[in-house]
């Protein structure tokens, strides 16, 4: 079914047309796409953290959005969160993270906070808090003690230091030995303090030869087997004399790593396309203005195609003396603000989107049986009239709004009246035909259909305390099979890209219930002779933090002698107890199989994956954990 909406003829009156022939845009909302719109791809970074006029404040419009991670750049070198005192190493809490904490995990967001700089107390008398800790082990363990502090919040992302490799962040004539020094003396302690903690480091900017900085820092974590959970990095400025820096770095880091560290995934703790402090004309306006909304989004669509990178923490969340930022020191949120929203409202569960004339305007498509999206923006130098059709949207009834962002709408330094998004709004009225509107240079729409009636369900009631991801690398780049678990919707989705491969994430879950129910939808799933071949929920049950038995449920596609192991949990390749469920929507009683002592046990500790393995070409799995209603 194809749908028409009065909107159309507004949308025409404020822009007329671009061209006497529009640029013909389809969705078939009923053809799975690979990639899903993943929600960290979209999260953002902070000097120290937002402070205007106060924390609570500058974080509240976070609410309106699904960031993934916020990173905030903090430094215990500068203040008094450790000391030495009296010969002995003492820690003290600090308020401002508490309340961070607090606010990002009570919105489903990961924190990310940096152990950054040497404390007064560590370093030599009179020098810079940059410089290497000359007292390492006992910095070392000031880190495991204040990380310990923070043992009961989860989960937290500690990030060791920032920017290593160059002496403007770490003031060494030998950064690389330094750096390496410092992780292989905090890392473990981290884990001491806190084990549930997720250590991410290097925190390498592109600059001050990252190549060799990055081949001894893999190196050490590899020969010494040190924990890490995030490889970290940063890029500012992505084409620079024609080169796009930004995929250079990836695939050198990925060709470093190789097949080492598969559950290690990359992530951007530092982003943006334009050039740290854009020192450029109007520095302002690439960020601030409709235009940097648009290039969000262009570089946004690189990384949701990028598997084993999860979390893209963008520069930054409020412009408070530095240019950039979703929102202003004034809260007044910007183009870019309104382009998160969208990207964040869309379902995950991407659909197939095609445009007749390449290079003109770009978009996304998705859809679940609650609501659908489109997104299109125009990054050319024109504006570019449009002939939308849709077919299949997945429900009946419901509410068609489109939204613009330009530099008449939604942009106030553009000159618009203010921040708001002007919504035009209609039920759908009659099938048939196409809607046709037009996107200025500079621009986007983005269309929300939303079904009359949602389906609500309650939330699966079990604490989160992290997730676990296979990242597919090879040692020819990436495999573009991918594993990812939703926190905020207690999901997981895992994809295989080719004929074999595997798509694999998991979820550590505290203070389980007696029963928990599963939602499966595939897409592609073919039924396989392969070897390895699975789509299956394995679930590990935990005492004193060690797996100690474990339940493989499967739909049928199961391969007796399977030989590829889960990498994370108890291992192995199958499970203690294999069961098959027959149906999409199912229940298990976790009592039934549990170990003995685990039903009375204070954490009631499981870790939930989730695979599918040589299951055919672009063939992905969504499964939901729901609670069970008693």
């Amino acid at each position: 079914m194809k749908y028409i909406w009065l909107i159309s003829l507004i949308s025409l009156q404020i822009f007329g047309l671009a061209h006497a022939k529009p640029v013909e845009v389809s969705v078939d909302f009923a053809e799975p796409a690979y990639y899903p719109l993943l929600k960290g791809k979209a999260s953002v970074f902070q000097e120290g953290l937002p402070w205007k006029p106060d924390l609570e404040t500058a974080l509240e419009p976070m609410a309106e959005l699904q960031l993934g991670m916020f990173r905030g750049l903090v430094n215990q070198g500068g203040r008094d969160e450790i000391r030495k005192m009296d010969g002995r190493v003492g820690v003290f809490k600090n308020d401002i993270y508490s309340r961070f904490f607090r606010k990002t995990i009570d919105d489903q967001t990961l924190p990310c906070l940096t152990l950054n700089m040497s404390p007064v107390d560590f370093r030599p008398p009179g020098t810079h808090p940059k410089v290497p800790p000359s007292d390492l082990e006992g910095y070392a363990e000031g880190i495991e003690k204040f990380v310990q502090l923070y043992a009961d919040t989860k989960p937290v992302v500690w990030e060791v230091w920032n920017e290593p490799q160059a002496k403007e962040f770490l003031k060494s004539e030998d950064c690389i030995g330094d750096y390496n020094a410092i992780f292989q003396a905090v890392a473990p302690r981290i884990r001491t303090g806190d084990p549930d903690a997720i250590i991410a480091a290097p925190a390498m900017a592109n600059n001050s030869g990252p190549e060799a900085f990055t081949n001894a820092f893999i190196e050490n974590v590899v020969t010494d087997q040190l924990p890490i959970d995030y490889y970290t990095i940063h890029n500012y400025n992505r084409i620079k004399d024609g080169e796009d820096r930004l995929d250079v770095l990836v695939k050198m880091v990925r060709g470093k790593i190789g097949d080492q560290l598969q559950i290690v995934p990359l992530v951007f703790t530092e982003y943006e396309y334009h050039p740290a402090g854009a020192n450029i004309a109007n520095k302002q306006k690439p960020r601030e203005y409709a235009l940097g909304a648009v290039r969000w989004l262009g570089d946004l669509n690189y990384f949701i195609e990028q598997t084993d990178i999860p979390y893209v923490t963008w520069n930054r969340w409020q412009n408070y003396g530095r240019p950039g930022g979703l929102i202003g020191r004034d809260l007044r949120r910007r183009p870019i603000y309104w382009a998160y929203k969208f990207y964040g409202d869309m379902p995950v569960e991407r659909k197939l989107l095609s445009i007749q004339e390449q290079g003109l305007v770009r978009g996304f498509a998705s859809a679940d049986a609650d609501g659908a999206g489109v997104m299109l923006w125009n990054d050319t130098d024109e504006a570019h009239e449009i002939q939308l059709s849709m077919d299949s949207i997945p429900f009946t009834g419901g509410t068609i709004k489109m939204y613009r962002i330009d530099s008449e709408h939604a942009s106030y330094l553009d000159g618009t009246s203010d921040e708001c998004l002007p919504v035009f709004e209609q039920s759908i009225v009659q099938f048939g035909n196409s809607l046709v509107f037009s996107i200025p240079a500079a621009g986007i729409v983005y269309l929300e259909i939303e079904r009359e009636a949602k389906n609500e369900k309650p939330p699966f009631s079990g604490k989160y305390i992290r997730s676990w991801q296979w990242t597919g690398r090879t040692d020819e780049g990436l495999s573009g099979d991918y594993g990812d678990f939703d926190w905020r919707t207690w999901t997981a989705r895992v994809g295989v890209k080719g004929e074999q491969g595997r798509g694999l994430c998991g979820v550590t879950v505290d203070q389980a219930p007696d029963q928990v129910g599963f939602q499966v939808q595939s897409f592609n799933i073919q039924s396989s002779d392969e070897p390895e071949a699975l789509l299956g929920i394995r679930i590990d049950y935990l005492l004193e933090r060690e797996a100690v038995k474990s339940v493989l449920l499967h739909n049928g596609i199961f391969d007796e002698d399977r030989t590829s192991e889960l990498p994370w949990a108890g291992g192995g390749s199958s499970a203690d107890v294999v069961q098959v469920f027959e149906n999409t929507t199912f229940e298990t009683n976790l009592l039934e199989h549990a170990p003995e002592g685990w039903r009375d046990d204070d954490l009631r500790r499981l870790i939930v994956s989730f695979w599918i393995e040589n299951t055919g070409p672009e063939s992905q799995a969504v499964i939901k954990m729901i609670e069970i209603e008693t």
